[in-house]
């Protein structure tokens, strides 16, 4: 009999936790898959290196950005995303260039209005994103430069809403600030040493949401 109760407690403390995990899938948290297009403006540029340092003013620049995001609960939402952002800054001797961003991202909701037992129709939130930068400078054929691909981050806090007018696809708006920094390895008049782009400026970004 002791065996019997014995063995009864052991499949309780088994089975407990894929009860749990099976629970858990039933309730799984509404994920988004991220489409959105940026278009930056009143920027600014710093470059040095070399003993020289220059500043510019950004042209308008345009990029984009694809993620996947998923809700923690109502308020948390994480994921992470990948985009490419181009600039350029006329007086430095780079023609238009690009920035390529591996980013985690976190959203922080606050739902306004419902649209069903499972989602959100719309959504204030402040976010952010924050990652891993490849630059690649496009040199101007003129200029006496050699670039190689150069590392860096990058910090993008936003604010935005998000409205879903159907339980699979909604729109977002959002506006805030981008910072990107990177160091490349430059070679000029026979000499090499490490050079530094530093890029802010604001952007607004507007995208497609879809939800799964």
């Amino acid at each position: 009999m002791l065996r019997i109760r014995t063995l009864g407690v052991v499949c309780l403390l088994v089975s407990a936790p894929l009860f749990a995990a099976a629970e858990r899938g039933k309730q799984r948290q509404p994920q988004q898959f991220l489409l959105a297009g940026a278009f930056g403006f009143a920027g600014n540029s710093s470059a040095s290196g070399g003993g020289n340092k220059s500043e510019a003013d950004l042209a308008s620049g345009l990029g984009f950005y694809l993620g996947n995001l998923g809700r923690v609960n109502r308020n948390l939402a994480l994921g992470g995303t990948v985009g490419m952002t181009s600039w350029r800054a006329d007086s430095l001797p780079v023609d238009r260039s690009y920035m390529i961003d591996f980013d985690f991202l976190m959203r922080v909701r606050f739902p306004i209005l419902p649209l069903n037992d499972k989602h959100d129709a719309l959504v204030a939130y402040v976010g952010m994103r924050t990652g891993f930068t490849l630059s690649i400078l496009a040199v101007k054929d003129a200029a006496p430069l050699e670039a190689n691909i150069g590392f860096g981050f990058n910090l993008s806090p936003v604010g935005g809403l998000n409205y879903n007018f159907v339980d699979t696809m909604g729109i977002f708006l959002e506006m805030g600030y981008g910072l990107h920094m990177a160091w490349h390895q430059l070679r000029s008049a026979g000499s090499e040493y490490t050079g530094r782009i530093a890029n802010g400026e604001f952007a607004l970004n507007f995208g497609l949401n879809f939800l799964y």
